[in-house]
């Protein structure tokens, strides 16, 4: 197995026998929901050192960085106020989507 992290900071394992279907379909881009130094939340681009838009509260954040992610076609990427990650939504064209297991 083998750690590999991305442009944008995120980390993936490859190793396992479906590595192959799924290192490819990862989003391009993404918009991150940060908390802001100065209060307040931030809606940033993946890799970008300024902040798209800035927000009061997180659930303002979450509707426009959502909203932007889809017209994107992105990854979503909702932080606490920690700086972990919450949520995670993906708007891509997913090539690989869950099988329903009946």
């Amino acid at each position: 197995m083998a750690l590999i992290i991305n442009e944008q900071g995120h980390k993936y394992v490859i190793g396992t026998r479906h590595h192959q279907n799924w290192v490819g379909t990862m989003a391009k881009t993404s918009h991150h929901v940060i908390p802001a130094i100065q209060g307040g939340w931030s809606v940033k681009k993946g890799g970008a050192e300024r902040a798209s838009k800035h927000f009061e509260k997180q659930t303002q954040a979450i509707d426009w960085a959502r909203n932007a992610s889809k017209n994107a076609k992105s990854e979503l990427v909702i932080h606490r106020r920690d700086g972990t990650i919450r949520q995670k939504d993906s708007h891509g064209a997913d090539l690989l989507p869950p099988r329903d297991r009946r």
